[in-house]
């Protein structure tokens, strides 16, 4: 018996995808981390792998109400990339 597909919403284009293609990011303690392995029980979001639709994101106003220091926006879209390329 095959086991059902878990699909879960883009927050940039919501339209919903398999888990598995998935990046999550949770808020805790008031910075925004990477659960890599979606076990963190924190409310977060989920991005779709997209490096195109991630960087316009990360550079448009709409991320600004999350993420509002600069520095360490730069630094979670790079650890993204990063696992986007498989580094």
């Amino acid at each position: 018996m095959n086991r059902p597909i878990i699909m879960r919403m883009d927050f940039i284009t919501r339209k919903h995808f398999p888990r598995e293609e998935m990046i999550r990011l949770v808020k805790i303690d008031g910075k925004f981390m990477l659960d890599n392995e979606n076990k963190t029980g924190k409310r977060g979001f989920y991005l779709h792998r997209d490096e195109a639709e991630i960087t316009s994101l990360f550079r448009s106003k709409k991320i600004l109400r999350f993420l509002k220091d600069e520095e360490e926006r730069e630094q979670l879209l790079q650890e993204i990339l990063n696992i986007i390329h498989g580094a």
